[in-house]
């Protein structure tokens, strides 16, 4: 919700997985090792393709562990079940309480059945992370003003890959799309692009934490 889903929903269908997986793999040759990788929605086990992803991160020697999002909407077949169960996974389950406490159960059954490693965000009980980021209307600020936002802002670290672009911020990488303006040269990185090189990353990284 935090990055337009309700607004983009409607807009955009489901990203291609095929896409995805090679926009992963020309970011694997490029490194040495990703630590932790996060897979999200809406809720990651409607895609009608999510265990090519999960097969394709638990064969990449490169991809350490990963993290996996779900409120409980689909409870994963059972071919998905056996590929989580490799180590490198671990299911984080969005707590809602009685909104979803019924599925969240059969999950939780689920995953205990087949050792596959889990946690709790627990948004129902306030000790997740709840935060106002602002709705499509929300006006542009001046230069101090937008730094100060970035400063106290809880996704800043957030950075996320999604359509092919890496973003500091995981809303900016479809803000552009919703709210309707051009990013500039340098808000983002194209992984899609023949001049992608982890040089790039780097410097853009860099950038990103000299505003702070």
């Amino acid at each position: 919700c935090a990055n337009f889903s309700p607004y983009h929903s409607s807009k955009l269908d489901f990203y291609n997985m095929d896409l995805i997986i090679k926009d992963l793999k020309n970011i694997a040759k490029r490194v040495k090792l990703i630590l932790h990788i996060q897979l999200q929605g809406g809720d990651f086990f409607l895609h009608k393709d999510a265990l090519k992803l999960i097969q394709y991160i638990a064969q990449e020697e490169k991809f350490i562990n990963c993290t996996i999002a779900t409120n409980c909407i689909l409870i994963p077949k059972q071919n998905i079940l056996e590929a989580l169960k490799n180590p490198k996974f671990t299911i984080r389950i969005s707590h809602y309480g009685t909104t979803n406490e019924k599925n969240e159960n059969i999950l939780i059954d689920k995953l205990k059945e087949n050792n596959i490693k889990l946690f709790y965000h627990k948004y129902a009980n306030n000790n997740g992370y709840w935060s106002y980021c602002g709705d499509i209307n929300t006006l542009k600020h001046v230069k101090n003003e937008t730094i100060n936002n970035y400063l106290n802002c809880i996704f800043k670290i957030c950075t996320t890959l999604e359509n092919g672009i890496i973003s500091r911020c995981s809303r900016s990488t479809v803000a552009h799309f919703v709210q309707n303006f051009k990013p500039k040269h340098n808000d983002l990185i194209n992984v899609r692009s023949p001049f992608f090189n982890i040089t790039i990353t780097s410097s853009f990284r860099e950038k990103t934490f000299k505003i702070c």
